[in-house]
């Protein structure tokens, strides 16, 4: 992912990088924006309407100040998806108000299924073959299975921003891993007992890598 977003929208960043994966014809109305409306309405879960419509319209603006730079960026779907206003509060899905599951589960080809226990005050869901776990304006993180060959591009792609990091060696508890950062986003491309997990960790405060780096340490087969 070559675009990082500020901290009043980083709850977004799970949408942008399955809008980088996508090829550029396959980003239209017609596309699967689950993913999308569940991020958003985590986003106004406690908010009133008008609360939540004027959120929502503050934070399309901020997105849009951040894409200036990058006028061909599949972020601007984001964007336009935000002009929803009311309309689009009204169709956010219900359900995203509702404490999250205790132990979602991902399907891993290598590995059969997989959970993760998150820190307390987290969110976690599997949304789009990715385990997306947040705390809004704080943290998101998002840990997706891939081959062997599609982790390495993702990490090669990632390594290649200019100011990034070189790449370090660290030890999860049960897993291989390379880390890189880049601003205040952390890029792992980790391996467990033949599993291949890309592992995106945007914080807004560096002490809290510690507590996230111990919670993926509890990716564990079901």
């Amino acid at each position: 992912m070559r675009f990082f977003l500020p901290d009043r929208i980083a709850y977004l960043t799970p949408v942008l990088d399955q809008l980088e994966a996508m090829a550029p014809d396959e980003i239209d109305e017609s596309m699967d924006t689950s993913l999308l409306s569940s991020l958003l309405a985590n986003r106004i879960r406690e908010l009133e309407a008008p609360e939540a419509a004027q959120v929502l319209r503050e934070d399309r603006r901020a997105l849009e100040a951040a894409l200036r730079e990058q006028p061909e960026h599949p972020g601007y779907f984001v964007a336009a998806y935000l002009e929803g206003g009311d309309e689009l509060i009204d169709h956010l899905p219900s359900h995203a108000s509702k404490p999250p599951r205790t132990r979602p589960t991902l399907k891993h080809r290598s590995i059969g299924k997989v959970a993760i226990d998150p820190p307390q005050e987290f969110t976690v869901d599997t949304i789009k073959g990715m385990l997306v776990m947040m705390k809004p304006g704080a943290c998101a993180v998002t840990v997706q299975p891939l081959t062997q060959t599609e982790a390495d591009q993702r990490f090669e792609q990632f390594i290649s921003i200019p100011g990034t990091s070189k790449p370090e060696s660290v030890r999860l508890e049960g897993f291989a891993a390379i880390r890189a950062k880049f601003e205040d986003r952390y890029f792992y491309n980790a391996e467990a007992g033949g599993a291949f997990l890309s592992i995106s960790v945007q914080v807004a405060d560096e002490s809290m890598l510690d507590e996230i780096e111990a919670s993926l340490c509890t990716i564990r087969e079901l």
